[in-house]
Parts: C-alpha cells; structure tokens; sequence
C-alpha cells in the first residue's frame, strides 16, 4: 500500500482504496486480485508444510452488515432511504417528497411516529394500516421511477432502481390479499424472501432445524493437519452446500493436482456432486442420503434388488421384472421396472407392495384408481451410485475415516476468530472479499509457523 511499517493507521478512504484495488482483475489473468494473492499463499504453503494433507469442508452462518426488519419495517426503511437518496440527486427536497408521496413518516428517523395511533393487537385495524401502508409505498415507489427516469443522471441509476426492486421484491414475497381484498401479511414462507432492505443478498438460513439465521453462509475448504485454508466462498445462507462445496474442490484440486478425497458432511454428499467428483479422480467422504425412516409397512424401493447390468429387478418376494424401459421424470431420465398383473395377483405381498390394487370382490379404494398392470418400480437417474454410495457408507473402515471430518471444525474456529461470523460491509462482493482476507492472514500464520521452525 506504499504506508511505512510500523507508522500510523492508514485511513478509511486508504483501506476503502485498497480493497477496490484488490476486487480489480489482475493483469496475469481474469482473476479477482485477493483470489491470486490468496492462491499463490496456498502453493507457497503447500512447498513448506511437511504432513500429508487431509482435507475438509464445511460451513458456518455469517451475519449480514445491514439491519434486520419485518416486512412493514423494511417498506418503511426503504421508501425512507429512496426518499433521502432521491432528495440529494434531484430538485426536490426530502419534506416535498413526503407531501407528494402523502408519507409523513418520511421525515421522521423511524416509521413508528406516525402509527402511533393503531391499535396492532386488533387484527382488523392491523390489517387495514398494513393495506394503507403497502399501497402508498406502491405509489410512491411508481412516482419515485419516474423522478430517477427523468431527473436522475445515468450515473446514479443504477442503485435507486436496485432499491425500488427490492422494496417491490419484499411487496410480491410477504403479502398477499384477504376476503376483503385487503393487502396483509402473508401466512407463508418465501424461499428467497429478502430480510433487509440494505443488505438485499441476504437470506434466511438455517444452521441446524432449531437455529435459524440470517445473511449468508461462510463455506472453508482446508487442510486440517496443517490449518492451510486451501479455497473459501460466501453464498446467500439459502444456498445448498453441495454447490458450493463442488467448486471449491474443484479450486483446491487446481492447486493440489494429486487431490483425490476429501471429508464433508451430508450437506455436501449429493449423489450427482459425487459421481461429477468421482470423474475427476476425486472421493467425496461424506454420508449419502438413506432412506426414509418411516415405519410403514409399505415396501420401499430399497427392498428390490436390481442388477443393472441385465436391467432386472427382483422383488422381495423373488419374482424378477418382465420389462424395464427408461421413463421421463421431470427433467431426468429414470428406470422403470414392470412386473405382470398375474405374477402380483398371487403374490402374498401383494397388499404392501400394490396396496392400490384389489381382489376380486373386494372393495374399490377410496383413493387413486385401480392398477391395470403389475408392479411398477420407478428409480433415481443415479440410484447405481446411491446404492454403491450406502454400501460404502457401512463399512468400518469408511465410518472411522469419517470421523476426522470434525477437525475441520478448527478451521471454522480460526475463520470465526478472525472476523468470520459478522459481515463488515454491505453486499455478497464484500463479504466474499472478507471471507479471502480472513484465509490469508490464516495461511500467513502457517507459513509464519512453518518458517519459524526451520
């Protein structure tokens, strides 16, 4: 940065400087700079470090920076902080815009000063000051487009119409109307619901089914014999493991060539992410997905054997498939196993394995309609490799490798430590900036204990 060891802290406008500087492309090639300087630690780490690597992955939830509201308070902050941006960029001053919107809580530092006078434990005044509110943001975000069509510079654009879609976004997400044609809080969850205003990347995640949280997800891939922080990537906290989890083995495969296992819970073990892994030489140690533990009598499809080389099922009662022929599923392509009506009109499983199907004589179900073949079994597009991976999974020897896996738990520790459980600035860009600072100061640490012992 050109600042003298040891003299006084650069400034604010120096860091902010420096960091726009490090999200730049390098010129050596299309690459973040933090992301380069962070990889060429990595290589000088690996020439240092003696042991063999053992490598994990996992993930911990990350806080965003902005605040956190309900569904009036975000509309609230947000036409309040479009009203603010809007009175800077154009001629009108901020009390103009809130005569012209008619949103005296414009002015105010807070929406709550002029709902003083609902009463919110009545549902009847609660959902008409939430229709009143959500309709005059609705008008005042279609005015406030065409003050930023007309008045604003091009610029500046660019946020103010992020800010009107998401103030929009939380509209579509969280409301919706009652009998009486009224605009309420919805009774629903949103899968991609925004939860700040501010921080509009930020999602609704879960640690665990009773920890709930909101941001965005840290996911760290290291050794966790030496502590080297091989590749490290922050996502919104609704974003499945498994897809981070393959690209950033697929980084550390970059830099470790002879990469070829890695420990990693159920999260990231999708049977796909195993087999794309596997063609790339690389052993995904992680518990696949098991069947459903439900105590029905019903067969499962676990109960066939199948030989996929002949393309036969068995049912458990011993009589094998007549047909098999590859059926459409959504957008997969699956197998269907048929067995004859006769073979399953004797069979004495017949009532757990066809329980829609009837004898002569008996009754017609109440629900579906009646089978006019025999048994079909339909398979998941890589039900081979889930297979192979469960039988794998019950193996001594893979349960005791297993094990290590909570080691990379250090890892997270080190990364939380060092500033990874709280976002320091708005936005995904920022944090993920964040995320690779975090894993080069850790790896100048093991290349600093590294040098100190030789």
């Amino acid at each position: 940065m050109g600042l003298e060891v040891g003299g006084h802290t650069p400034t604010e406008s120096t860091m902010r400087d420096f960091e726009a500087w490090l999200r730049d492309r390098a010129l050596c090639c299309d690459l973040p700079r933090y992301l380069v300087l962070h990889e060429h630690l990595v290589r000088i780490g690996l020439g240092l470090v003696k042991s063999a690597p053992l490598v994990a992955v996992d993930s911990t939830p990350m806080w965003c920076f902005g605040a956190l509201r309900g569904t009036i308070r975000l509309l609230g902050d947000g036409l309040r902080g479009l009203g603010k941006r809007l009175a800077r960029r154009t001629d009108l001053s901020l009390a103009e815009l809130a005569r012209r919107w008619s949103v005296p809580w414009l002015l105010s530092r807070s929406m709550k000063g002029g709902l003083t006078k609902v009463d919110w434990r009545s549902s009847e005044e609660r959902s008409a000051a939430t229709d009143g509110i959500v309709r005059t943001v609705l008008e005042a975000v279609r005015d406030a487009k065409k003050l930023i069509r007309d008045q604003v510079d091009e610029r500046y654009q660019e946020w103010f119409v992020q800010r009107c879609a998401a103030i929009l976004q939380v509209i579509t997400d969280d409301l919706e109307e009652d009998d009486a044609g009224r605009l309420v809080v919805a009774r629903r969850v949103a899968r991609d619901r925004i939860v700040s205003i501010t921080d509009p990347e930020a999602r609704s995640g879960r640690k665990t089914r009773s920890q709930p949280f909101k941001g965005f997800r840290l996911h760290v891939l290291g050794d966790v014999v030496s502590g080297l922080v091989l590749a490290v990537d922050v996502v919104a906290a609704n974003t499945h493991d498994a897809l981070v989890g393959e690209s950033l083995i697929g980084r550390a495969k970059e830099l470790i060539p002879e990469l070829d296992q890695v420990l990693a819970d159920t999260a990231y073990g999708a049977t796909s992410v195993r087999v794309r892994l596997a063609l790339e030489g690389v052993d995904l140690v992680a518990p696949p997905q098991m069947p459903s533990k439900k105590s029905t009598d019903t067969l499962k499809k676990e109960d066939f054997m199948v030989d996929f080389e002949r393309r036969v099922a068995t049912c458990p009662a011993g009589r094998e498939s007549i047909a098999c022929e590859d059926a459409k599923a959504a957008d997969d392509t699956v197998l269907q196993f048929r067995w004859s009506r006769s073979a399953c009109a004797s069979c004495p499983l017949r009532a757990r394995c066809t329980p829609r199907t009837r004898a002569a004589g008996e009754p017609v179900p109440k629900r579906g309609r009646l089978s006019k073949v025999g048994k079909r079994l339909r398979l998941h597009p890589l039900e081979q490799a889930l297979r192979a991976a469960r039988a794998q999974w019950k193996t001594p020897e893979r349960r005791s490798l297993y094990r290590r896996r909570t080691e990379v738990e250090l890892l997270i520790a080190n990364a939380v430590r060092a500033g990874g459980r709280q976002a320091r600035a708005w936005g995904l860009q920022a944090a993920v900036l964040q995320a690779h600072s975090i894993a080069i100061h850790l790896n100048l640490a093991v290349i600093a204990r590294e040098l100190a012992q030789e």
